[in-house]
């Protein structure tokens, strides 16, 4: 399911942010985190037309060395053939172009499980593939109540948004439609937050990024991260969401947007100094604005505590 995406938190807007939401979390949840512009020099990532070129002559290993270095793109690269042969069939095209479509997201989808060793992308693809009729009826249903949810949550209308997503989720778990999964959990876990449901925030975030995790949507998982850490301090748990704050700044890279670093840095100063460590506060604040150096690797971390990215 992808379509209409969430502007990551940023639909939290003025309008529709409730008045008990701490104003530095405000701030966070105003600037959002899909919108950020990668740092220049960035690499351009996946190149298509190589990619598919290489799979024409099997070169299948250079695939997946691609594959590891932009993670973040890989979901919606292969995605994209999966959605081109739906709407092939749709408008009812000959099977074997539809086919010739659809298997080149099939095997991109397997050379994903393959480079990052999860089994998530192959069964996601080949789930896609293998509709009917009527569970392709019911994928496009629960993209439609994506969208009704996402429009309700921007409008402030947050308990018929987390209803349009909860109807999405119901729609795509049976399908196996795992990145549908993720956008619905996504958009739950927004509403309950706007709702002031902090359990059900906090839950919802959870499996929200556990699957942006497992899908490679690394921004995803920092976002929920993110807002599961306020979502507890709301709830009062001991660590007071100290222990997502620093997962959060932990998946942050160098050459990640300042304004997410900074997001991601303060809110973990904040946790920080609500649970007696000033010192180490004043540290993150002050690495989070601190520019990266010219030619860090992209797979290196922020914090001390920082995960590099999977290389195989």
């Amino acid at each position: 399911m992808r379509l209409f995406t969430l502007p990551s938190m940023a639909l939290l807007t003025p309008r529709s942010a409730p008045r008990w939401l701490p104003v530095t979390f405000t701030l966070l949840l105003l600037t959002g985190t899909a919108s950020a512009q990668a740092p220049a020099g960035a690499e351009p990532g996946l190149a298509p037309a190589r990619l598919e070129r290489w799979l024409d002559d099997g070169d299948t290993a250079l695939i997946t060395q691609s594959f590891r270095r932009h993670p973040e793109q890989v979901l919606a690269f292969f995605d994209n053939h999966l959605e081109t042969a739906m709407k092939m069939m749709e408008q009812r095209a000959a099977y074997e172009d539809v086919m010739k479509e659809m298997r080149k997201g099939l095997r991109f989808g397997q050379l994903a499980s393959e480079a990052f060793r999860d089994p998530i992308f192959g069964e996601y693809a080949a789930n896609f593939a293998s509709w009917s009729d009527a569970e392709r009826r019911n994928f496009r249903a629960g993209q439609q109540a994506y969208r009704s949810g996402a429009r309700a949550l921007r409008d402030g209308r947050s308990e018929s948004a987390r209803d349009f997503f909860q109807q999405s989720l119901d729609l795509a778990e049976p399908l196996g439609d795992a990145w549908g999964m993720q956008m619905s959990l996504r958009g739950l876990a927004q509403a309950n937050f706007a709702l002031g449901e902090w359990q059900a925030a906090s839950d919802t975030s959870i499996r929200a990024m556990d699957l942006s995790a497992r899908l490679q949507l690394r921004t995803d998982e920092i976002e929920q991260a993110l807002l599961c850490a306020e979502a507890r301090h709301q709830l009062k748990t001991p660590d007071s969401g100290l222990g997502h704050a620093r997962l959060a700044w932990s998946k942050l890279k160098r050459t990640d947007p300042p304004a997410l670093r900074q997001k991601a840095g303060d809110a973990l100063a904040a946790a920080l100094e609500r649970t007696g460590r000033p010192e180490e506060a004043a540290k993150i604040r002050e690495e989070a604005c601190a520019p990266a150096a010219k030619g860090e690797g992209e797979g290196e971390g922020v914090g001390d505590s920082a995960t590099p990215a999977s290389d195989g």
